[in-house]
């Protein structure tokens, strides 16, 4: 039964259709820039003795448009928790698994939409050997990452039930495992997207080890989502805290993967996406003490029309010390952004031992359009100080209010290249309304000196303008003299002193 299918539906497409135009005016790239259209989110299952879900929502692109979700499952045979997800076409998203299996599978999903800079390719592939190829058009690897789900038949979690995507080429989705299952179907998911920065890489776990980390180059971590999937071998058939792992940005140059149990080897593959657009990324790791099955996170406030919720392995996956059965609901969850700012995770079974989960939440960007860049005047000039004049420009264009002013200057002419080393000013005014006229003094200058002026404006986002032009002026020398003194006496007259 659905749960609240279309949680979420929003579009904001029909407000920006004026964004374009401004762009193809202004002379904007907005290829480059990656516009959230809309995010439809819900939870739904696949009931018992059903192996299919579908949900329908409102139409998208598929070309521009991915899915996330997350399920979990109290039930230890593969082809009745294994799920795979796809968007079957613009109004439909479907939840498969192998079996009409007698449990339940909860599934919270997401379903996400770009006006432009986001660029995906998806399809199914079975995975009839242990590593497979699926040729995908040409992407760029350092902008791309790949989401991929799995399903599977068989009553026992083993080498055949743990998948592990990669893109080893532009144009090459490597799908492997530790043993091959001629009823193993993945979907995939390749996402482009050029408003990212995407560092991947492969480490694997001894039968010994427990952690593993990964140096990446410096990110911004609130700014940067990891993504990461593994092939596991067999191991202890009723240990699956072996197959459990958690991934973490422990800072910006470090990723740890660990996990309770081991006993058996794993090769994992990590992405880890570092957006570089206004998208931001809140991040943690959540315990669940030995009886909680569902945790609340307070996150800061996000606009969930323009957000999305996910967790570790599959989207779902944690760690725990869980050894008495194969049964994945002890740490696999659902994601479930139940409002602005609480994110709930919930598993499907305690097994009586605690867990950890990883989680995420990815606000994407609705506005890439920067401010104008203003043209600026001098005006009134002292010995010390200068006044600027310039014509407010607009949140978007030169439409709305920005959010800030950046007024800089120098002794030589300032450009992008010598803008960050320009001395920047105190007390900028808060922008008002595109169109206002404007004025700011400067002050605290050194007389009779020339100085340069530039200006950036920047929104909520921040998109930040282009720097304006970059006028000069000369402060005034101080040329008048002291007042004479009419009032000087004498007093107090020694033979070789006097007082003035």
């Amino acid at each position: 039964m659905e749960k609240h299918a279309n949680k979420s539906i929003n579009r904001i497409a029909a407000g920006l259709w004026w964004v374009v135009l401004f762009a193809l005016f202004a002379g904007i790239n907005m290829a480059q820039a990656a516009v959230v259209d809309s995010v439809q989110s819900g939870s739904t299952t696949i009931a018992g003795f059903n192996s299919t879900r579908t949900v329908t929502i409102t139409s998208v692109d598929t070309t521009k448009a991915f899915l996330v979700f997350s399920t979990t499952v109290n039930d230890g045979d593969p082809q009745d928790g294994q799920v795979t997800g796809q968007l079957t076409n613009g109004t439909t998203v479907t939840f498969r698994r192998n079996t009409a299996g007698s449990s339940t599978v909860n599934v919270d999903w997401y379903v996400v939409e770009f006006v432009s800079g986001v660029s995906v390719q998806r399809g199914s592939k079975t995975v009839s050997s242990t590593t497979v190829n699926q040729s995908i058009t040409s992407v760029d690897t350092s902008k791309s990452f790949p989401l991929v789900s799995f399903r599977n038949t068989g009553t026992i979690y083993n080498g055949d039930d743990f998948i592990r995507g990669r893109l080893t080429s532009g144009t090459n989705l490597e799908l492997s495992m530790y043993a091959s299952n001629a009823s193993a179907i993945v979907e995939w998911q390749v996402i482009e997207f050029t408003g990212a920065s995407v560092q991947s890489g492969d480490l694997s776990f001894g039968t010994t080890q427990s952690s593993k980390t990964a140096t990446v180059t410096s990110v911004d971590t609130s700014k940067s989502w990891l993504i990461y999937n593994f092939k596991s071998d067999a191991g202890t058939s009723t240990n699956f805290g072996q197959k459990l792992v958690r991934g973490l940005i422990t800072n910006s140059t470090t990723l740890t993967f660990d996990r309770a149990n081991t006993g058996q080897a794993i090769d994992l593959s990590w992405f880890l996406v570092e957006f570089t657009d206004g998208t931001t990324v809140q991040h943690g790791s959540q315990n669940m003490g030995t009886g909680t099955t569902v945790s609340n996170v307070s996150i800061t406030s996000v606009d969930t029309s323009k957000a999305v919720a996910a967790g570790g392995y599959m989207m779902r996956g944690g760690k725990s010390g869980y050894s008495s059965n194969d049964n994945p609901g002890v740490g696999w969850a659902t994601y479930d952004l139940t409002s602005a700012t609480n994110l709930e995770i919930t598993r499907a079974t305690t097994g009586s031992a605690s867990a950890d989960f990883p989680w995420y939440v990815v606000e994407f960007v609705s506005d890439a359009t920067a401010p104008n860049s203003v043209t600026l005047s001098t005006g009134t000039v002292t010995d010390e100080s200068i006044e600027l004049t310039w014509t407010a420009p607009g949140d978007d264009g030169a439409t709305g209010t920005a959010t800030t002013y950046d007024i800089r200057y120098s002794t030589s002419a300032i450009n992008d290249g010598n803008w960050a080393s320009a001395t920047q000013a105190t007390g900028e005014p808060t922008p008002s309304v595109a169109g206002t006229s404007e004025s700011f003094v400067v002050t605290g200058l050194t007389g009779g000196t020339t100085y340069y002026f530039a200006i950036k404006t920047s929104d909520e986002v921040p998109n930040t303008s282009a720097i304006s032009n970059s006028p000069s002026d000369t402060t005034t020398t101080d040329s008048t003299a002291p007042s004479a003194i009419s009032n000087l006496a004498t007093s107090n007259v020694t033979q070789t002193t006097v007082d003035l």
